[in-house]
């Protein structure tokens, strides 16, 4: 695997459409169907969604930690105590997002710094803190699936290069959830992915270095008293992960070589369903005698 790293901003990143990302593997993962990646990526007329509330507070948490010198460049706050339904507050959040900046309030900018000074108290989050490692770094890579050469890229949080410190690297990833309770957190991160994209970054470090690196994830919670966990995913769980990522990849390559995208089942398949498994249960206690 022959790999790069390109300097660029998170704008010129996200617009690249020239190598495939770990979002693009998850968007045609299920639940997702080929559909959804055709509508997202593929189709000629598609548009970039606005971010939500809830996706602007991110990019501020990631900024705050990951580029503290670069945050206004990027997030945009709300003056203290101004509505958000006047005139001149719509227009500052309408000129933001015009910008690709976040726009928060400054309630919201008490929590992402809550958040962030939790996760600088960890253990990992501590190595942040003091300014070590190298945010937002941008791989890109060559791939091959099923004797197909796929350029991938992936865009690390912080990323530490094999070291005596870190003998195999080290990766940092920044997640903020509602809820920062490990086992809480083990269903958020199956059901965003977050599998998908520890397999998919390590291979993209480990195109470039030559390692596996060790993997940890910083949640934090953007509500007081902000608690904040570290966690690490099982070899299980990222081995399936990594299954997923190329049969991901595969169908990405499959569709487009077709240009079908099917929705949940092909144009000439027929899905059969029957009794819910939870309503068995009530038709086995029905007709049970007592």
């Amino acid at each position: 695997m022959s790999a790069v790293t390109i300097e660029q901003t998170n704008e010129q990143y996200h617009s690249d459409q020239s190598a495939i990302s770990s979002s693009m593997v998850r968007d045609i993962t299920y639940p997702n169907m080929p559909i959804d990646y055709w509508y997202k990526h593929e189709r000629s007329d598609r548009v970039k969604n606005k971010p939500t509330e809830d996706m602007m507070l991110g990019t501020a948490l990631h900024a705050k930690i990951l580029e503290p010198e670069n945050f206004e460049e990027q997030v945009v706050v709300r003056g203290d105590g101004v509505s958000g339904l006047t005139k001149e507050a719509k227009a500052e959040k309408a000129l933001a997002m015009a910008q690709g900046k976040a726009y928060i309030t400054d309630k919201g900018l008490l929590n992402v710094i809550g958040a962030r000074d939790s996760i600088f108290r960890l253990k990992y989050g501590k190595l942040m803190a003091a300014g070590l490692g190298e945010s937002e770094k941008s791989i890109y890579w060559d791939e091959e699936i099923e004797g197909n050469v796929v350029r991938l890229k992936c865009r690390l949080d912080r990323c530490f290069a094999p070291s005596s410190f870190f003998p195999n690297g080290l990766v940092i990833e920044i997640k903020k959830s509602e809820s920062a309770n490990p086992e809480k957190f083990e269903k958020h991160s199956w059901d965003f992915g977050y599998h998908i994209q520890e397999a998919f970054y390590q291979r993209g470090f480990e195109a470039l270095y030559g390692t596996v690196p060790e993997f940890v994830f910083l949640v934090g919670e953007l509500e007081a008293p902000y608690k904040a966990t570290q966690i690490k995913l099982s070899d299980e769980l990222v081995n399936e992960g990594w299954s997923l990522c190329k049969k991901g990849l595969s169908d990405i390559l499959r569709c487009r070589d077709t240009g079908i995208w099917p929705g949940y089942c092909r144009e000439d398949e027929i899905e059969e369903i029957s009794i819910p498994a939870y309503e068995r249960k009530k038709i086995q206690w029905k007709n049970k005698k007592l």
